[in-house]
């Protein structure tokens, strides 16, 4: 069994690449999960109250949790994002 880490930093959005496995399937416009703007609005007004799960990936790090939260981040355009980057996690837990 691998031991699992976590680490906290800010990544830049550019480094950030989004899983065809993670990616949540009701972005559309008018589902419920779309309201990205609503979201950046509130993040606006309140911070990110919790970042981003990434994985590592060389010199790019994936999403494992959090796409609405970065897209929204994205949408204020911020160039970076406050992350919990974990590592020693399989792809099958990720």
């Amino acid at each position: 069994m691998t031991s699992q880490k976590l680490l906290f930093k800010e990544i830049s959005m550019n480094k950030i690449i989004i899983s065809d496995l993670n990616v949540r399937k009701n972005l559309e416009a008018g589902s419920e999960d779309s309201n990205i703007e609503d979201l950046a609005k509130s993040i606006n007004e309140k911070g990110l109250l919790n970042p981003i799960t990434v994985l590592n990936r060389q010199e790019n790090y994936e999403l494992i949790a959090g796409q609405r939260r970065f897209l929204a981040c994205q949408l204020l355009g911020w160039e970076t994002i406050p992350s919990l980057i974990r590592s020693g996690v399989s792809d099958i837990d990720a």
